[in-house]
C-alpha cells in the first residue's frame, strides 16, 4: 500500500499545478459554501487515555465524542443516513455507526472483533477499510489491514483471518460475503474460494456491483459474492479513486504507455479525462473524497502542504478548481463561520445530492449546501 504522507508533496504538486499556484492571488474567489456541523464536534479535542467513550456511546450526534477512520470508510444510505468505522476506546474493537443527521442520533451497528488476537479465525470484520451501502439497505465492509505511522494493527496469521468482504445485513447480521481466507492473494471466486491482498476503496455501483481496490488491481465483487479482477493487458495498474453520486465510480488507470494514463467510470463505461491533461505531476487516487458524476466530472479533493491547507472541487476535464474550505493549522483555528470556512482536515466525503455534500473529520461531519 502506498503511504499517504509519501504522495503528499505529489498531490500538493498537482492542486498547485491545477489552482495556479499557491496563495499568488490570481485565484477566483470561491463561492460561498454555507456549513453545518451535523455530528461530533467542529474543534478537535485530546482524548484522554482512561477516557472510554469516544468511538463507544451513543446518543446525540452533535456532540458526540467520535474517533473516525480509515479514509472510505463514509456512506450514504438511501434513506440520508450517514455511516462510519469508529475506532472505540472502551475496548479497542473498530464499530460501523449510523448518524441520523434529522433525528440527531448516532447509534453503533456492529461491534468488530479484538484487534490483538490472531489465534482465533474471525467471525466479524477486523479492520475495516472502507463501507458501502446498498439500496436496500446492507452494508458492505471491505476488511483488511491498516497501517498506522508503522504499526499495523490486523496483520492476519492464521486460517479464517484474511482480507476479505463482510455483509453487515439490514436485518443485523453479520456474514462473510467474500475472501477472509489465507494465503492472501488475488485468486477470483465464489465466497470463501476467493482471496484478496490488501483492499482499499470500496464503492457500490449502481449496477449493483461492488467496485474495490485489491492492491494495483480494481475487483468487483456481486452481491452473491462473485470475485472478479478487471484485467487488461494494456493496463497493468486500475484502482478506485472515489465513490460519486447516483452509483458511479471513479477509477484512475494506468496504461502501459503512460501518455494513455486516465480516469475512467466504469458505470457510464468512458474515460473521464486523461491525466496528462491536468498536470504533470501528483496524482489524484489518493486523496480524492468525492466523484461527482460523469455529467459533472469533478472530484472533491484534500490537499496537504505546509503552506496549502485546502479542501478543493477539481474540474477533471478542463482541470480548473475552487476552494471550498480551509484546513485548520496551529495559527488558523476551526471556523465554521469564514469565507471560506476553516475545518479539522477532513477523510472522507460522501454526496447529499447535486454539489451538495457532506465530509468527515476524525471527530465530526459537516455538510456543505453548496449555492446553484
Amino acid at each position: 500500500m502506498h503511504s499517504v504522507l509519501k504522495l503528499a508533496p505529489a498531490i500538493a504538486a498537482l492542486m498547485l499545478s491545477a489552482c495556479g499556484g499557491g496563495g499568488s492571488g490570481s485565484e477566483a474567489p470561491a463561492p460561498v459554501a454555507p456549513v453545518t456541523l451535523i455530528a461530533g464536534v467542529a474543534t478537535p479535542v485530546s482524548y484522554a487515555p482512561e477516557d472510554k467513550e469516544p468511538g463507544c456511546v451513543d446518543g446525540a450526534a452533535l456532540g458526540a465524542k467520535m474517533a473516525a477512520k480509515p479514509s472510505w470508510a463514509f456512506a450514504r444510505s438511501a434513506n440520508g443516513d450517514l455511516l462510519l468505522v469508529d475506532s472505540g476506546f472502551c475496548d479497542a474493537r473498530y464499530r460501523i455507526r449510523v448518524i441520523n443527521p434529522v433525528g440527531n442520533t448516532i447509534k453503533t451497528l456492529a461491534v468488530g472483533a479484538r484487534r490483538q488476537n490472531d489465534s482465533e479465525a474471525l467471525t466479524a470484520f477486523l479492520t475495516p477499510t472502507s463501507i458501502a451501502v446498498a439500496p436496500s439497505g446492507d452494508i458492505y465492509i471491505s476488511d483488511s489491514d491498516i497501517f498506522e505511522m508503522d504499526s499495523n494493527w490486523g496483520t492476519r496469521y492464521t486460517p479464517g483471518r484474511g482480507p476479505g468482504i463482510w455483509k453487515l445485513g439490514a436485518d443485523g447480521n453479520i456474514s462473510v460475503l467474500a475472501g477472509v481466507r489465507l494465503p492472501m492473494g488475488t485468486l477470483d471466486g465464489v465466497g470463501a474460494a476467493a482471496s484478496f491482498k490488501f483492499i482499499g476503496a470500496m464503492c457500490y455501483g449502481s449496477d449493483g456491483l461492488l467496485y474495490v481496490t485489491d492492491g494495483p488491481y480494481l475487483r468487483t465483487v456481486s452481491t452473491s459474492g462473485t470475485v472478479t479482477t478487471i484485467l487488461n493487458p494494456n493496463v497493468p495498474q486500475q484502482r478506485v479513486v472515489a465513490c460519486g453520486i447516483n452509483g458511479s465510480v471513479l477509477v484512475r488507470r494506468w496504461f502501459s504507455d503512460s501518455v494513455d494514463d486516465d480516469f475512467y467510470d466504469p458505470i457510464a463505461q468512458k474515460s473521464i479525462a486523461k491525466v496528462s491533461a491536468l498536470t504533470s505531476s501528483g496524482d489524484l487516487a489518493f486523496r480524492s473524497l468525492l466523484y461527482f458524476g460523469p455529467d459533472n466530472p469533478s472530484v472533491l479533493v484534500a490537499g496537504y502542504n505546509p503552506d496549502y491547507y485546502d479542501l478543493i472541487i477539481v474540474n477533471l476535464v478542463d482541470g480548473s478548481s475552487e476552494t471550498v474550505a480551509k484546513f485548520a493549522s496551529a495559527d488558523r483555528p476551526v471556523d465554521l463561520t469564514a469565507t471560506p470556512p476553516v475545518i479539522d482536515s477532513a477523510i472522507a466525503g460522501v454526496a447529499t445530492g447535486g454539489m451538495n455534500f457532506d465530509v468527515l473529520t476524525r471527530q465530526s461531519v459537516i455538510r456543505f449546501t453548496r449555492k446553484p
